[in-house]
């Protein structure tokens, strides 16, 4: 018979615990992280050191969500990933196309009233190259981590939340391609 997993403990990785969240993202808060993401059940933590607050979020039909997200613009190519802006003269305009096509799964659930790129930069990070039995090689790359607001009105709540938690784009597990709720970016502009 099969153990009941410990709250707390992930029964798929026992060293791991359920505290992940995927997408995610941090920030830094009165000399603390804050990290911030979607999951699909509450998290659970022994660590006395963690203060864990969960917010359950329902949809409603109808309802009308602003959203804010980091996302990292990657396309495939046979050499690997590159920036999605690679060649192209307008990279704001090659990354609201990149940002529509991962829109394009939630639009039969959610009406996309406005999307806009509000921040683009560069970061270097580490991408594993190859890896094998002895070692794994990796090197460094600058990639393209943007930053956009999205305004949507709910017509399926089920399949909004599950967008939002599947996320966008790669590097998802290093704190790109949450979207998390957000203050409407128009009430900025209508002052």
């Amino acid at each position: 018979r099969p153990r009941e997993p410990e709250r707390g403990v992930n029964a798929d990785r026992p060293d791991k615990p359920w505290l992940a969240c995927r997408p995610w993202r941090a920030t830094s808060q009165r000399g603390s992280v804050r990290i911030t993401g979607w999951r699909g059940a509450a998290a659970a933590s022994k660590d006395r050191a963690v203060y864990l607050g969960t917010r359950t979020i329902s949809l409603q039909i109808g309802q009308f969500m602003a959203l804010t997200g980091r996302f990292v613009p990657l396309r495939r190519c046979k050499a690997g990933m590159r920036d999605a802006a690679n060649g192209r003269t307008d990279s704001n305009a090659a990354y609201e196309a990149w940002l529509r096509e991962r829109l394009i799964d939630l639009m039969p659930f959610a009406a996309i009233d406005e999307s806009r790129i509000s921040a683009k930069t560069h970061r270097c990070v580490l991408r594993k190259v190859a890896h094998g039995r002895e070692h794994t090689r990796v090197r460094e790359e600058l990639i393209p981590v943007v930053e956009a607001d999205v305004l949507l009105t709910v017509h399926e709540p089920a399949r909004v939340e599950a967008w939002l938690l599947h996320g966008v784009g790669p590097q998802k597990a290093f704190g790109y391609g949450a979207f998390l709720p957000a203050i409407d970016f128009r009430a900025d502009n209508a002052q």
